[in-house]
């Protein structure tokens, strides 16, 4: 869900994405690393005003909590897809925002699978970085859409819907 992270040294980290974006972070030195999934909602101004930017300090936070050493992390980053061709540009929003933050935090990108109008299944595993994509081309219904919708506070239709927070499940 956006807005959440998972750490893991060991096990695989599996999301789907639509116009959100995976941000993947890890240790090379220790394959120790974490996954966030950010959205960009609205136009912001400035850096400061961003709903992403909570999600992607405390993934860096937690990764240098756990033991990761700045000078070696690297990131990929997944997703940022228009699934509904929509002219609202939430996926490069967020992407701008995901590359603005690891530039000043002095995290390299090193790949990238991101944009184009297909939703994506991404399994990652921090200890060795590999990462498998699955595009969702055949996608029948409305979920990945409906639930990126739902976190920005907004149905199908354009009608306001109430926003809410799931607790995150581990493991």
């Amino acid at each position: 869900m956006p807005g959440q992270y998972y750490l893991s040294r060991d096990e695989t980290i599996v999301a789907v994405l639509g116009s959100g974006v995976a941000v993947c972070i890890r240790d090379r030195a220790q394959g120790l690393g974490g996954v966030t999934h950010v959205l960009e909602p609205e136009t912001t101004q400035g850096m400061g005003s961003s709903l992403a930017l909570p999600a992607l300090r405390t993934l860096l936070e937690a990764l240098q909590a756990a033991g990761a050493q700045r000078d070696q992390l690297e990131a990929k980053l997944f997703g940022g897809a228009c699934p509904r061709g929509e002219t609202d540009a939430i996926g490069a929003r967020s992407l701008a925002v995901a590359r603005a933050f690891l530039r000043e935090a002095g995290v390299p990108i090193v790949a990238e699978d991101v944009g184009g109008s297909y939703p994506r299944k991404i399994d990652y595993c921090p200890a060795d970085g590999r990462v498998r994509i699955k595009r969702l081309r055949d996608l029948r219904n409305a979920t990945i859409a409906e639930r990126d919708l739902s976190f920005l506070g907004q149905s199908a239709d354009g009608l306001p819907t109430p926003r809410y927070c799931q607790p995150s499940r581990q493991g």
